[in-house]
């Protein structure tokens, strides 16, 4: 270490030539803190102490400097070259690593510093350019960043997108910095530059990132509502899935511009990808349209039997859904007597229950509809007591025999009619027409006039 009054003697010589250089400066900031105050006896101009107290890193007396004399801040030091914001950046790198916060809120405070300091670039001892919110971001100083927000510094400026079009939420993603400073970002209001990926595709290509990450970026990042889920499937990031389905369950059959759902989306994966991520949607809730219907045949057996299950499933919802609109348009009648209403609200249980079984997204589909089926079995006496019940009152019987007759008279019906456009369908299709027939039965009856000799034709 230099001598303090060869320092303060590099200093004078500077300031002598109206030159301040990179070795004058570094010679500088050798000067002892408690002694900064001595250079006032050295006669230097006035406006060159808050420089000074900058640059030789003594940041008590920068701000007592800078309360002392507030038009210090837009001030030029003797050399016109160096200007006060400028250095700015280099105080709050120090300030930033001694953690002094007073400091550093009153270097945020400025205006000055906002409108020109924080457009340009630093230069911090042998690191390369960069923007002070990437410092505080790859630091990982919460408190400095907070200070940094809370004097209105705006993160969507351009100085705000580094070299590489990463914003700062991008960023610290990628430097896996603490979830504090990764939701301070999220939360602010910023926009995403045109670029490979946004900050959320990008959480999407790191199969170790934190859930509680993810959440934070879609509970505050802006997109397009299909936007997320539909690239989750196509990336096949199973976390990513699964938080928006539990967030945001109405999302799962959305369509995109191009009318594909997150379902129609996973049917075109990898096999390897295929089955586990239509079984995540489709155990979520996702509807099969007809036009995955249509693709089937081109899947492996395995997607066809899950989607085959799974439009199952949802028939099976559908039907208990009417079942219980019919059931409480019944209920809903005032002529109803207490004892049939009973039966009604008995019957409507059953079906709830089973309606929640149905859509017990913790278990498989398979399971889903075996306990369907098993609950069904045991709770039909009740849902249906004249098939499982034999009741000897003749009351009981005319309404068997009537529903009986009844049936036989539809299918009686049904059969006739479907037997007579058979034959119809039939006879046109072999025989033609009726005028086309009664033409060709005409040319007949000449040919066998003909063919008859004429001594007996007249007994024909």
């Amino acid at each position: 270490m230099p001598p303090v009054d060869e320092s303060y003697k590099a200093f004078r010589q500077a300031l002598d030539s109206l030159k301040l250089d990179r070795e004058s400066t570094l010679a500088l900031i050798h000067i002892r803190k408690n002694e900064i105050s001595e250079l006032e006896r050295f006669n230097l101009p006035e406006q060159a102490l808050l420089p000074l107290a900058i640059m030789a890193n003594n940041l008590d007396y920068f701000q007592a400097l800078v309360t002392a004399h507030p038009d210090y801040v837009a001030a030029l030091n003797p050399t016109a070259e160096l200007n006060l914001p400028d250095t700015l950046n280099t105080t709050l790198i120090s300030a930033i690593a001694l953690h002094a916060t007073d400091t550093l809120d009153a270097l945020f405070s400025h205006p000055q510093f906002h409108t020109v300091a924080l457009m340009q670039r630093l230069w911090y001892l042998n690191t390369p350019k960069e923007d002070l919110i990437y410092f505080l971001i790859r630091k990982g100083d919460k408190d400095s960043l907070d200070l940094f927000i809370k004097h209105h510094a705006d993160l969507r400026d351009h100085s705000a997108i580094d070299m590489n079009f990463f914003t700062p939420l991008r960023y610290a993603l990628q430097q896996k910095v603490n979830k504090d400073i990764i939701k301070t970002l999220a939360a602010l209001p910023q926009q995403e530059p045109v670029c490979y990926l946004t900050a959320f595709e990008q959480a999407m290509h790191q199969p170790k990132l934190d859930s509680e990450v993810l959440t934070i970026l879609y509970t505050h990042l802006q997109f397009p509502s299909h936007l997320a889920l539909h690239e989750a499937v196509r990336y096949a990031c199973f976390k990513v899935v699964n938080l928006i389905c539990e967030k945001d369950p109405q999302k799962i059959n959305e369509q995109s511009f191009s009318g594909q759902t997150p379902l129609s989306v996973a049917m075109g994966l990898h096999a390897d990808q295929q089955v586990s991520m239509c079984r995540l949607l489709l155990e979520k809730g996702a509807i099969i349209r007809s036009n995955e219907l249509k693709i089937l045949a081109y899947c492996e057996k395995e997607i066809q039997t899950l989607i085959k299950e799974a439009y199952a499933l949802q028939e099976l919802k559908q039907l208990c859904e009417t079942f219980l609109k019919t059931l409480d348009q019944r209920l809903d009648n005032p002529a109803l007597t207490a004892h049939k209403k009973e039966k009604l609200e008995a019957k409507k249980q059953i079906v709830e229950k089973l309606q929640n079984i149905l859509k017990n997204e913790e278990q498989p589909i398979n399971t889903r509809l075996n306990t369907f089926s098993e609950t069904l079995n045991q709770k039909s006496p009740i849902l249906a007591p004249a098939l499982f019940k034999s009741d000897t009152k003749k009351k009981t019987g005319r309404k068997v025999v009537k529903g009986v007759l009844f049936v036989l008279a539809c299918c009686t019906i049904l059969i006739g009619v479907g037997i007579s456009i058979g034959l119809a369908l039939k006879s046109k299709s072999q025989r033609g027409t009726y005028s086309f027939w009664k033409r060709r039965s005409a040319q007949f009856k000449e040919k066998a006039q003909a063919l008859i000799p004429p001594s007996q034709r007249s007994k024909h």
